[in-house]
């Protein structure tokens, strides 16, 4: 098994998520805004790497489209407010829309991508 690798970044100013660098592990933890939580979910993550060694940990399937560059924190299926990050989503993250779990990002084609899952503190998960 390769050296385990988990730890926290920021994501903005004010947010923070876990990351794993394992091998090619794809975890990225929802964004937190205490520390302490992204904290928890890398410690999670570290679990689930011990009790499942040489596992890897899937991402979300789904086709990613492309945001609208006018508005870029709302979502280009539904138009939902998706984005709660002062209205600047930031560049080489894939969103998913609160509503209709639409994934987007600035250029969807880019193999670097991380995925940030829902960013909307407005919204409940899945709400019409």
């Amino acid at each position: 098994m390769p050296r385990l690798v988990v730890r926290v970044e920021p994501f903005s100013n004010r947010w923070h998520i876990a990351i794993c660098r394992t091998g090619t592990c794809l975890f990225v933890s929802p964004r937190q805004v205490v520390k302490v939580a992204a904290e928890e979910a890398a410690a999670h993550h570290r679990h689930w790497h011990r009790a499942n060694p040489g596992a890897e940990w899937s991402a979300s399937a789904g086709q990613v489209v492309e945001w609208n560059h006018d508005k870029s924190h709302r979502c280009p299926s539904c138009h939902a407010v998706a984005v709660d990050l002062d209205g600047h989503p930031q560049r080489g993250w894939i969103y998913t829309c609160c509503r209709c779990m639409t994934r987007f990002a600035e250029d969807p084609g880019d193999s670097l991508l991380r995925e940030a899952g829902i960013c909307c503190t407005e919204h409940s998960k899945g709400t019409a």
